[in-house]
C-alpha cells in the first residue's frame, strides 16, 4: 500500500511538472511573438551570371531592416601583371603607355551589376561596402548609385586600408524614391590570370 501512495504521488507531481513547463512555455511564446522588438526573417535568392553571382538575405530587427547583398565577379583567362579597368563589358586591358592615364577609368563606363528599387521611406540610407578579391596585386574602386529616371549619380571612393566603406546617403538629393542602378569604377593590376573580386553590400532602411 505504501509502495502505490509513492507511485501515485510521483505521477501526481510528473504530471504538475508538466502542466506548469507548457504554462511557462506559453507565456514565452505569447511575449516573442507580441513584442516587435526581436524577430528576424531572412529570405535568400541566388541568381547565376557569368562572371556575376549574388546571394540576397533580408534581415529585420527592431526597427530597422537590414538588407544585404552579396556576391561574386568571376574573370579568367586575364594577362598577368596587368592593368584592367571596369567596363560595361566587365574587365577591359588597359594598353596606354603613360601609368597615370590609368586613372582615367575613373571616367570609364563602370561595370553594372545590381538595380535596387527604393520605396518611399528610403530616402535616408546607410551602406556598408565591402569588397575584397583575389588574384589582385592593386586596384582602385569606386561605387556609383545612378537615378533610372534622372540619370543624376553619387559615388564614393571605396576604402583601400579596411576593405569596408560606410555610406550615408540621402537619395532625394538625386530624385528620391525610384530605382537606382549601382556601378562599381576602378581599376585592377593582376597578379593572376583568374581574378574574383568578391563583395557585400548592406543597407539599412526604415521597417515598413
Amino acid at each position: 500500500m505504501k509502495h502505490k501512495s509513492i507511485i501515485i504521488i510521483t505521477i501526481i507531481a510528473i504530471i504538475i511538472a508538466s502542466l506548469i513547463s507548457i504554462h511557462i512555455y506559453n507565456q514565452t511564446m505569447n511575449q516573442r511573438e507580441g513584442s516587435e522588438s526581436t524577430y528576424t526573417t531572412t529570405t535568400t535568392t541566388i541568381t547565376p551570371f557569368n562572371p556575376y553571382t549574388e546571394e540576397v538575405k533580408e534581415t529585420i530587427a527592431n526597427s530597422t531592416r537590414i538588407r544585404i547583398f552579396s556576391g561574386s565577379l568571376y574573370f579568367d583567362n586575364l594577362f598577368k601583371n596587368h592593368y584592367y579597368v571596369f567596363t560595361s563589358q566587365g574587365l577591359s586591358l588597359y594598353t596606354g603607355k603613360n601609368f597615370y592615364g590609368i586613372f582615367n577609368a575613373m571616367e570609364y563606363p563602370g561595370y553594372y551589376f545590381k538595380t535596387i528599387d527604393l520605396s518611399e521611406n528610403e530616402t535616408n540610407i546607410v551602406l556598408i561596402v565591402n569588397i575584397s578579391s583575389t588574384g589582385v596585386l592593386d586596384y582602385s574602386y569606386k561605387i556609383v548609385f545612378e537615378n533610372t529616371k534622372t540619370g543624376s549619380k553619387l559615388s564614393w571612393p571605396l576604402m583601400r586600408s579596411t576593405n569596408t566603406t560606410i555610406i550615408k546617403m540621402d537619395i532625394s538629393t538625386i530624385g528620391g524614391p525610384g530605382k537606382y542602378r549601382l556601378y562599381l569604377y576602378g581599376w585592377i593590376y593582376t597578379g593572376s590570370d583568374i581574378v574574383t573580386i568578391n563583395w557585400q553590400i548592406d543597407y539599412r532602411l526604415p521597417k515598413k
